[in-house]
Order: C-alpha cells, then structure tokens, then sequence
C-alpha cells in the first residue's frame, strides 16, 4: 500500500472539522449539542480508523495482514491472538484497539463526573496525534479507567477500588511499557495533598533519579521492561531517534509538542503552591499529581544514559501524560482556575497538531509512505 499527500489530508480535514463543530465546548457553558457532538465523535473515530498521517498505520497494517511471525514476536499476546481473530480484517482491528482506547476514556470522564464535550476537546484538539499512533493507548486508557474506579468508587466502595486496581495492573498485559505508568499512578494517589515541601521535593525527584540512571541505567531499564522489548525499543531509537533533531521543521515540532507538558507542571506548580487545590475534588488532586509526576519522570529519560540511548523512553512516557493532563486542564478551563493560562496551553496545543498534520501532508507529497 502507498499513502500519498490525499490520503493524509483526509486525516487533516478529519481533525479540522472536529475542532469546528466541537470548538462551542470552549464557550458557557462548556457544552455542545448532540448534533455537533455525534459529528465530532464521528470525525473522530474516522480519524483513528484511518490514521494514514503516521507510518506505523502502514507498519500495523502489515502485521495484521501478513502475520510475519517475526513482526509478531514483538506484540503482546492479546494484539497477537486479536490478529489472528480478526483474520486480515484491519479496520476491524484498529476498530478494537483505537476504537476501545476511546470507550474506556469516555467511560472513565463519566466515572469521574467530569465535563466530556471539554475532556474530548482538550485531549484531540491538542493531542490526536499521539492518540492514534500507537496501541499503547489502549493500555493507557485502560489504566486512566481503572485509577477513575479506584478516586470515583461506585456506591461498593470497596469493591469499586479492588476491580479498580485489578484493571489498572491488566492494563500491563496491552503494553508492556504501561508498567511504568502504574508507578507513577500509585505515586500520584499516595500523595494526593502536596505541601509546599512535596512540590519541591518532586520537582528535586528528577535530577536524583537521573543521577541514579546515570550509574544503573541500563540494568533498571532491563528490570522494569522485558529484555527483547527494550533491545528492540532501542534499536528503533537508534535508527530514529537523532535524525528528529536534524532539521528546523522537527525542532519546531518538538517545541509545540512539549510546551503544553511543561506549562501543565508549572500550572501544577503554582496552583498547589498557592493553596488553590485544597478544595478540588480528590479526583482532580490525583489527575493533578499524575500529570506532573508522569512528565517530570519522562523528563529523565530526556538526555542519553552511558550505553543506552533512551530517546524513545522519554518520548513514550511523556506521552502518558496526555489523558490526566487533558482532563486536568479541561477542569481548569471549565472551573476559572487560571483561565488564560491554560487557554493558552489549549492553544499551543492545537497549533502543535495542525502543524504535525500539515507537515505530515507535506512529507506525504515529497515522499508518499510505502508499506514495508
């Protein structure tokens, strides 16, 4: 299969006209109707069927089809046994994969008791990119739905919260990097409170860390990842990872993509610094947290460690944050807690992803992607 620049302006216009009908979310009170809602829920799911702007839709594509019992090596058991069920049916398998990572985030905003039109605005508006790329996020939203049964329990408390962490540790078995994440998810629940002392301890947890992975890096990786996942990890980092440096149009993408990450922690920062977080709901305090905490242990992996080049780690795990830092911004924005700031984020956010898609159609028709 050849993806040309018409295949990846159908994604462009797919997003577009879901920013159109569900920009109103923005606007008092933060609702859209359910026409324009079913019109950008529809964009939306089109978008993850059919995420031609990235590569890896042709490099899953050729998994499902071909069933290279190689390739296959590489993929936990549950897309393995969902290749073979599917039967060379890919739009049927990222129906699956894409299509339930949308459900269990859905699912997980009304357990929370949350605003969807704005949740579902911030979290495509500024991250649909990394949404549909890759099938981590089926793992994480997984896990964002069991920590919402586990801070938003059902009226059997108790029973909410175990069948809560009995999904948050099953989301493992869809990725295996998601292991990570359920760290920095207990993190954030045991420190729900932070005191002025916690902000700066936390932020202080970066460099010590860092100086702990700059001594037992490479052997702390193996532990935590499985050692085929993360030779493979590695190699993909390698042949990729330095090259998106190389050019002013990946500098430029990369500055977009990670402002809103790092102007969350600062939001973080300072409304816990102020007080302001002491009356959010727990749920909000958690999501807060698991922001913070996600992109600050990310941010470790942002300089190479001796022997290991950890480019891809870094990108992977800040990408965790996108769920919880989404909600929590969206809460914000509905909420007044520093409006124009996070405004601001939003902002950054959309023009990061209007910039990748359009620089991706402009790759497409100097290049078009080629299946393998």
């Amino acid at each position: 299969m050849i993806i040309t620049y018409g295949y990846v302006l159908l994604d462009l216009a797919l997003f577009l006209l879901f920013y159109l009908f569900q920009k109103q979310a923005l606007n008092n009170p933060y609702k859209v109707n359910s026409r324009r809602r079913t019109v950008a829920i529809i964009c939306i799911v089109l978008f993850l069927l059919f995420a031609f702007y990235d590569p890896d839709y042709l490099g899953y594509r050729s998994y499902c089809i071909e069933k290279n019992p190689y390739d296959l090596a590489h993929l936990e058991d549950f897309y393995v046994n969902l290749i073979h069920f599917v039967n060379g049916n890919y739009i049927l398998f990222r129906a699956v994969v894409w299509g339930g990572a949308l459900l269990f985030f859905s699912l997980a905003v009304k357990r929370l008791k949350l605003n969807f039109d704005l949740a579902f605005l911030f979290l495509f508006a500024m991250e649909i990119s990394k949404f549909g790329y890759g099938r981590f996020i089926l793992g994480l939203s997984v896990a964002f739905f069991g920590l919402s049964l586990v801070v938003c329990p059902f009226s059997h408390k108790w029973l909410s919260i175990v069948l809560g962490f009995i999904v948050i540790g099953l989301s493992v078995f869809l990725h295996f990097s998601i292991a990570v994440e359920v760290f920095f998810i207990l993190a954030a629940l045991l420190s729900p409170n932070l005191s002025r002392i916690g902000i700066i301890l936390l932020i202080l947890f970066v460099p010590i860390l860092l100086s702990v992975f700059f001594v037992y890096g490479k052997e702390l990786l193996t532990f935590i990842l499985e050692t085929d996942y993360l030779s493979e990890e590695v190699n993909i980092s390698t042949r990729y990872g330095k090259s998106l440096f190389t050019n002013l149009s990946a500098i430029i993408q990369h500055i977009l993509e990670w402002t809103p990450f790092y102007l969350t922690v600062w939001l973080f920062v300072i409304t816990h610094w102020n007080g302001e977080s002491t009356n959010w709901p727990r749920s909000i305090k958690v999501l807060s947290n698991l922001s913070a905490i996600t992109i600050l242990g990310a941010s470790i992996f942002a300089l190479d460690l001796p022997g290991i080049n950890t480019d891809i780690f870094f990108y992977r795990f800040l990408y965790f944050a996108i769920i919880p830092m989404c909600v929590f911004l969206s809460y914000c924005y509905e909420n007044n807690i520093h409006r124009k700031f996070v405004k601001s984020i939003f902002t950054i956010g959309v023009i990061g992803s209007s910039y990748i898609l359009f620089y991706r159609v402009y790759m497409s028709y100097i290049q078009p992607f080629v299946s393998q």
